[in-house]
């Protein structure tokens, strides 16, 4: 995992993007401290596998 301060990742945000698209995982600091994180979104098919499982749940505690 890797760490980038905010004013870095606004001048390098394509260079960054196309690290997190690779798979790595980069936290995002604001003052040294961490604030957010970039990382890989699923596959579209995953997303849609995980919602509709969310769903199912929220059917049976309802």
């Amino acid at each position: 995992m890797e760490t980038i301060s905010i004013s870095k990742l606004k001048t390098h945000l394509s260079a960054e993007i196309k690290k997190v698209r690779r798979g790595t995982h980069i936290t995002i600091l604001d003052h040294k401290h961490p604030v957010a994180q970039l990382i890989p979104t699923e596959k579209e098919g995953d997303l849609f596998l995980r919602e509709a499982s969310r769903q199912y749940v929220y059917q049976q505690l309802a």
